[in-house]
């Protein structure tokens, strides 16, 4: 019986193996290939002056992580903060920002007749409203705010998936 089981888990541990070795290659398969001469004519040929270039999508990105920081630096397609940590500061300069970036700003507090504050309810029409804070666009985003970006990467470049604006601290 013992020598059953150390057989099928070294089965087992073989798969495993056989399975990534495959995903891997599978990537390197997947780069682009070089284009021929007549592709490229029939690219100078087409006018490319009308369109505009698509940015990086959400979906093309793998995750990174989650950082908080201050935006520095903001423009049309790209970004740069600085993120404080517990040990050290440093700067993230020329962060993609995604084409179908999620941008979440706070909600503006309410306040009744006698002032005071409303509890906020979601907008239940909103998919993202678990995010927290209302909807907002790339235009909302500002130098010296403090956000919360989520990153993704792609082609080795960092590219912001969702910016959370956080509340200015008064």
């Amino acid at each position: 019986m013992k020598h059953l089981f150390l057989f099928g888990a070294l089965v087992a541990l073989c798969l495993w193996t056989v399975r990534s070795l495959l995903s891997i290659a599978r990537a390197d398969d997947a780069k682009p290939k070089k284009e021929s001469k007549d592709d490229a004519k029939d690219k100078d040929k087409s006018s490319d002056k009308d369109k505009k270039p698509e940015g990086v999508k959400r979906s093309q990105t793998t995750a990174v992580g989650q950082v908080t920081g201050k935006i520095t630096k903001v423009d049309d397609t790209t970004m740069s903060m600085e993120v404080n940590n517990v040990r050290n500061r440093r700067k993230l300069d020329d962060i993609l920002i995604a084409s179908d970036v999620k941008v979440r700003l706070p909600a503006e507090r309410e306040f009744d007749e006698k002032g005071k504050p409303k509890p906020s309810k979601p907008d239940p029409n909103d998919p993202d409203r678990k995010l927290g804070g209302v909807k907002g666009s790339h235009d909302d985003l500002r130098e010296g705010q403090r956000v919360v970006v989520t990153l993704g990467k792609f082609k080795k470049k960092l590219v912001a998936n969702m910016i959370v604006v956080l509340p200015e601290k008064k």
